[in-house]
């Protein structure tokens, strides 16, 4: 039987959903007669409403953006004013559920009208405009919508300019952006042009994380992800940033580049990734630590045999830092580093590790490390001296030939 906190959460679902309904239904009537101005002050006033008015005027405002994203036809015909208006508000809204509404119909009219959505932020809020930084990302979110704005963005260039390759953009990872956006390019073409902007410009980097977004969202189709492999070594570079947006954009971006990846390739660009990785696994953002550590391990799965004894004190290096994290506070993280030392320990061929990493026998663990260490410590140090003994007795005999060839030659 029902408790009376089951009878009060059904009660105010049900005068939501009635709400809701009356609210809908009066708005539609309305429509009848009203002008199409008068139609846009209402939803421009309803965005407003999200940023500052009560929670109850919230959600009275984002049933108001509802029924015109029901109906585009009818509400959203001023698409510039009402975009006007996303731009000036965003930022503000803090709630989440009225944040997602305000998206939500920022991406219905891109989809619906991405020449009047790109037309119009050109004008008010072009990318380098730090003050837009939502409403592109916003629309950097989706796919769909990221791809058909950056098209209109490649066509509102060529308008712009004449020969949009060789003019220098506000910033070049937008223009890499618009690039990877047309499929004419051919990935040698999209290569050469990468490797020729990057000595013209550095990006901005108050746009940074738009791009990167942009990057990891189109790197999830493999074709435009085998395309962006030139682009690794400068996305690898921001995995030093200090903000913790980029960081994991970057993270994002890279794991699904090297995903798509051939072997081959991807063993080369581990190489050089493995040594940036190995910071974050203690960074302060579990995200973060999560992230570099999955990412360490579809690195090491990628490493082809010829690369495997560069790799090897790579990885040693990431042994102690995975054990700790074996315990991390975060449940995600230490499963992460579960699995990551499990991949390590094959790599390395410590077979006698697999069974005490899956139990968590911590301290048979730390001891299999702790004497695995020491014996290849031990067997390096003996390398060491025996190749310091060989230089030292090649010294004298190349003396004596030295002494021998002049005195031949009578000099001596």
């Amino acid at each position: 039987m029902p408790t009376d906190g089951g009878h009060l959460q059904k009660d105010t679902e049900d005068t939501s959903v009635t709400d809701f309904l009356d609210a809908k239904g009066i708005l539609m009537r309305l429509a009848r007669y009203l002008r199409s101005e008068e139609k846009t002050d209402i939803v421009v006033a309803a965005i407003e409403a999200m940023n500052w008015w009560s929670v109850s005027d919230k959600d009275a405002a984002r049933n108001v953006v509802d029924v015109a994203m029901g109906a585009p036809e009818c509400w959203l015909l001023d698409v510039p004013n009402i975009i006007k208006s996303i731009h000036q508000n965003i930022t503000g809204v803090k709630m989440e559920t009225a944040r997602h509404s305000v998206e939500s119909l920022l991406l219905l009219l891109t989809q619906h009208h991405p020449t009047k959505v790109l037309a119009t932020l050109m004008t008010i809020a072009p990318p380098r405009d730090s003050s837009a930084l939502p409403v592109w990302e916003a629309m950097f979110s989706m796919p769909e919508t990221m791809e058909s704005i950056l098209m209109e963005l490649f066509l509102w260039h060529q308008r712009e300019r004449e020969q949009l390759l060789y003019a220098l953009p506000e910033d070049i990872g937008i223009l890499q952006l618009l690039v990877l956006a047309c499929k004419d390019f051919q990935n040698d073409s999209f290569e050469a042009l990468c490797k020729f902007w990057r000595f013209l410009r550095s990006p901005n980097p108050a746009i940074c994380p738009l791009v990167l977004q942009g990057f990891m969202v189109l790197s999830q189709r493999a074709e435009t992800a085998r395309r962006m492999r030139v682009l690794l070594p400068d996305i690898t570079e921001d995995l030093q940033s200090s903000s913790e947006d980029i960081v994991i954009r970057a993270l994002g971006t890279i794991r699904n580049i090297t995903g798509y990846l051939k072997k081959e390739e991807a063993s080369s660009s581990a190489l050089q990734l493995v040594e940036k990785l190995l910071p974050l696994f203690d960074h302060e953002l579990s995200q973060v630590r999560q992230q570099a550590i999955g990412c360490f391990k579809e690195q090491l799965k990628s490493v082809a045999w010829k690369h495997k004894s560069l790799m090897n004190s790579k990885v040693r290096m990431a042994l102690l830092p995975l054990f700790l994290h074996l315990s991390d506070e975060t449940p995600s993280v230490a499963k992460a580093s579960e699995e990551a030392l499990l991949v390590a320990a094959k790599f390395l061929g410590w077979r006698e590790l697999k069974e005490p990493i899956r139990s968590q026998q911590m301290w048979i663990i730390a001891e299999c490390l702790e004497g695995r260490e020491y014996s290849m410590n031990r067997e390096e140090n003996e390398n060491s001296e025996k190749e310091r003994c060989i230089k030292q007795t090649q010294i004298p005999t190349e003396n004596t030939g030295l002494v021998n060839n002049k005195a031949n030659t009578g000099y001596y």
